[in-house]
């Protein structure tokens, strides 16, 4: 019941029209902080793969001072993948960046191209920038649809009417320059610049597919065209989550329901013959008789529907409101009344054998079904199956009058099926018909009881509920600001911690960390970090100064063999010590853990200094090797304890698909059942916030818990979704069924 809205202060999708230029920049903002983060993630293991890669290209290649440069290489990034990190991190960021500025209309003014600098730009240069795009080529191509709906929704954001994938600021090509850059800056040795190209050209890249998606998440939960696709839409059929059917987007499908209702001419013949066959049985005029009260005058057919079939519906109509006015209610509530949910049943069967075209007794067949569907489907309450069947009688007009009712999900008649069975999950049986969405109802079903022929009727009644319905949104969000904001608080952190956890693994993963400063890293750091990550947006310069502490602090253990380095140490160890306590004393970190860390450092420290200052080039190596020998023991160990990184499952993939809007059936004990919606889901996707019915109880889910909760089969998607398809399908396929082999 509460959108994201809730974050932002228009309930409605932004558009290329409501995106300030703070809030743009805002939004691009955030979407650098997720991608930066994201590969951030994957550089460790990437830099790894490279310089693998590169090692082997050495033992291939044929000229000898190649096979040197590529060894010398490989052998560099494999020694110093920390280095590269923050390198390719810094210019990872840089490039996304630059390419957001030269797209902002502020500062393109001051960027704008200028004819008499292109001769300023070196041809390599040229050449290198042509190289580098034409290595993205096969990546645009794999992602291109994930390019598709990031241009769609960038565009929104930089208000303009579209926007190419060469000027997308997170397209393949960006991330391969930085790359290159990153490299260029890494190795300074110009003969081997041209290496990081060659294993772009071979494929080894950073996986973008996590990158795309959650830059989709990002501007979805902005507000950006959330519902541009159906890719995030979820459906569950047969007891499997499958993804949501179109009609329209399966041109084969779309050709064979355009077939359902084409009909041979022989066919109306025989109709308008048994037309006037029952026009002379019963006493009435010749159909085409100018004295046939149906045929002209204010009794006269809708055009595209034959008199006789118009003579029943409107027979039927008059004796729905009849018993209207007789009960006193806006439509009659007795669950089951014939004169309610079986009237088109009853209407086939009442005409005469040939007195309806083939078209149009295939539109009022194919529209029994859809209104079976609607009666069948367990998740809609009853007394609103009742409310829903009496729009069968003016929903069967409006698609015999316009045929695009089956072709269009726009068509006003059938947004108005499909909204009102996805309302009323959320009728409130307690309230009965006191519930307002019960009311809402049932006067904009009472008002659809007079269509003859003007689909605009629809059209008014689809507003007028979709305008309810908001109403309710906007009350259901007020209700939820407290739990919201406590969830995104709970986010926040759990995300500076992830964050925290990762800065310190990848300082200690090399093995070169001595031991009691791991422990004190992994014990009492991690916390020190969560706490700057979570202060990252307001005070920057807080998280800087506790990265820069542990960074002074890892260096300070490590051997000095020169007088200068000791120098230095000394220099910096009391503004060290100063900071380490100062960050301890926010964390009200005083146990007898401190006082031994402390010990320990001052040990190692007074080591380092008393060590013999002049050692032979031999014993340097001794010293280097053991150190190389124990880290990688250390490394191995870690890698042996560390817990495997497993791949998100289908389970897990389909929570991450969950959208606000959908209701769900929780199994309580006893087999009680809860039936709640998803009302807000965490711009991370990491918290789920669900509502009853009665709005007057809210609880949240991990993302972790939501999918234990779905393994063990104690909740169900409640899905009323296309409803109108659903029912389609259906006749699709049984008459793709009964077609003769052959055919």
């Amino acid at each position: 019941m509460i959108s994201n809205s809730t974050l932002t202060p228009s309930p409605t999708p932004i558009t290329a029209q409501t995106v300030s230029l703070a809030k743009r920049r805002e939004i691009l903002h955030s979407v650098v902080v997720v991608v930066s983060r994201l590969v951030n993630s994957q550089l460790d293991d990437y830099a790894g793969k490279l310089a693998a890669a590169v090692l082997e290209s050495s033992e291939m290649a044929v000229d000898s001072k190649e096979a040197n440069r590529l060894f010398n290489a490989g052998n560099l990034l494999k020694n110093n993948i920390h280095p590269f990190y923050h390198v390719a991190s810094a210019q990872i960021r840089e490039g996304m960046q630059d390419e957001i500025d030269s797209l902002d209309s502020l500062v393109k003014r001051a960027t704008e191209f200028d004819e008499s600098k292109l001769s300023l730009i070196p041809l390599l240069e040229i050449e290198h920038r042509l190289s580098l795009e034409h290595a993205a080529r096969p990546l645009e191509t794999t992602y291109a649809e994930s390019l598709s709906r990031l241009n769609l929704r960038l565009a929104a954001v930089l208000a303009r009417d579209q926007l190419s994938t060469s000027d997308n600021p997170f397209r393949p090509a960006v991330f391969m320059a930085a790359l290159d850059a990153a490299w260029r800056k890494f190795d300074p040795h110009a003969e081997s610049h041209h290496v990081m190209l060659q294993q772009l050209n071979k494929g080894i890249f950073i996986d973008l597919a996590s990158v795309y998606q959650a830059i989709d998440r990002t501007l979805i939960d902005a507000g950006l065209l959330p519902n541009l696709s159906d890719a995030f839409q979820i459906k569950k059929s047969n007891g499997n989550l499958n993804a949501k059917k179109d009609i329209a987007a399966d041109p084969a499908l779309l050709k064979q329901l355009h077939a359902l209702f084409s009909a041979p001419v022989q066919s109306d013949m025989r109709a308008d013959a048994a037309q006037t066959a029952w026009f002379s049985a019963t006493g009435f005029p010749s159909i085409h008789s100018d004295n046939n009260p149906l045929n002209g005058g204010t009794s006269a057919s809708p055009a595209g529907i034959t008199p006789v079939l118009s003579s029943s519906l409107a027979d039927l109509q008059k004796r729905a409101r009849c018993f209207s006015q007789a009960s006193g209610d806006a439509v009659p509530n007795a669950v089951g009344n014939p004169t309610g949910s079986y009237r088109l049943n009853e209407l086939r069967n009442q005409m005469p054998a040939g007195t309806m075209t083939r078209i149009e007794e295939t539109t009022v067949d194919v529209m029994i079904r859809i209104f079976d569907t609607v009666f069948k489907d367990p998740n809609i309450p009853p007394e609103m199956k009742e409310l829903i069947g009496y729009l069968q009688i003016p929903v069967l007009k409006a698609a015999l009058l316009d045929k695009q009712f089956f072709f269009e999900e726009t068509h006003p008649a059938r947004r108005l099926i499909n909204l009102l069975t996805k309302s009323s999950i959320g009728w409130d049986q307690i309230k009965g018909q006191s519930d307002p969405l019960y009311r809402a109802i049932q006067r904009n079903v009472d008002r659809v009881q007079d269509f003859e022929s003007e689909t605009r009727l629809f059209s008014e009644v689809v507003t007028d509920l979709e305008s309810f319905l908001a109403e309710q949104e906007v009350e259901a969000a007020a209700q939820l600001a407290a739990p919201i904001t406590k969830a995104l608080k709970q986010e926040k952190l759990r995300e500076a911690t992830k964050s925290a956890t990762q800065e310190v693994a990848t300082r200690i993963a090399t093995g070169e960390v001595v031991q009691f400063v791991e422990a004190f890293l992994e014990s009492r750091w991690v916390s020190v970090l969560t706490l700057g990550y979570s202060l990252k947006e307001e005070k920057p310069e807080v998280l800087q100064d506790a990265i820069k502490t542990m960074d002074d602090l890892i260096w300070s253990v490590k051997p000095k063999f020169s007088a200068e380095q000791r120098r230095e140490l000394i220099t910096k160890l009391p503004s060290l010590l100063t900071t380490l306590n100062k960050w301890l004393n926010v964390l009200k970190c005083n146990d007898a853990d401190r006082a031994a860390f402390f010990a320990d450092l001052a040990e190692c420290h007074a080591s380092i200094v008393r060590a013999p200052l002049e050692l032979s080039p031999h014993r340097q190596l001794e010293i280097a090797i053991e150190a190389a020998h124990m880290a990688a023991q250390r490394r191995l160990e870690k890698c042996t304890n560390a817990p495997t990184a497993s791949t998100p499952d289908e389970v897990e993939r389909t929570v991450e698909k969950f959208q606000r809007g959908m209701w769900f059936e929780f199994t309580q004990e006893e087999d009680l059942a809860k039936r709640v919606k998803l009302a807000w889901v965490s711009p991370l996707r990491s918290l789920y916030i669900f509502t009853t019915v009665h709005r007057e109880e809210a609880f949240s889910l991990t993302a972790e818990e939501l999918a234990k909760t779905l393994r063990e089969e104690k909740v169900r998607i409640v899905d009323v979704d296309g409803i109108v398809d659903r029912a389609l399908f259906d006749v699709l396929d049984e008459a793709q069924k009964e077609q003769p082999v052959g055919v």
